[in-house]
């Protein structure tokens, strides 16, 4: 089933060259930017704490019309704006979006309150919206939920943001490693 997507690709504004040296557009991933294609049903955002991943998510979702603290178009909250202002500096290409029942989701680490069995029951669920049509922006560390086949994963980094392959992410290739051999990665970890 060929999908057609909410948001086809994200890139730079020129007005953001004037905010180069502030924050967020010195982040690594912001300042390498360019243009940025999104999967029409599955793109994750992967890298450690504070690379980006979650700043660029929020812009996008704010760009396209989201409450920066969750909740979505109809229903909006707000305790304080402590979002950038990047979403001012982004283009988005936008595809026809039919109202069908079809979605477009922005989660910024889902996994965050799911056990691992919750994880899976979450990429079940991933998929049946994706065979019903629904979009997925995700910034997360599961490997579990990166699993998810022919999805876009872009690794954020020091070196910007780069599209991988789900067994080079950092991510799996640590837990993979950990799994593979825990007695090995504990007595590195734990030995003096």
């Amino acid at each position: 089933m060929k999908t057609r997507p909410y948001l086809s690709d994200v890139s730079l504004k020129p007005s953001a060259q004037a905010h180069a040296g502030r924050f967020p557009f010195s982040l690594p991933v912001v300042r390498a930017l360019g243009h940025l294609a999104l999967h029409p049903q599955v793109t994750f955002f992967a890298g450690e704490n504070g690379s980006g991943k979650s700043t660029l998510l929020e812009a996008i979702a704010v760009a396209m019309g989201f409450n920066a603290e969750g909740g979505s178009r109809n229903f909006r909250f707000a305790t304080r704006e402590s979002h950038s202002s990047l979403h001012e500096h982004l283009r988005l290409a936008r595809g026809i979006t039919l109202f069908r029942g079809n979605s477009f989701y922005v989660l910024d680490e889902p996994e965050a309150a799911l056990s691992p069995q919750r994880q899976l029951a979450m990429l079940s669920r991933l998929h049946d919206l994706v065979q019903d049509g629904s979009q997925f922006l995700i910034a997360t560390h599961s490997p579990i939920l990166m699993a998810y086949p022919h999805a876009l994963i872009y690794e954020c980094g020091a070196q910007g943001i780069r599209k991988v392959a789900y067994e080079d992410t950092e991510h799996y290739r640590v837990m993979h490693d950990f799994i593979a051999n825990p007695q090995r990665m504990l007595k590195v970890l734990l030995e003096p």
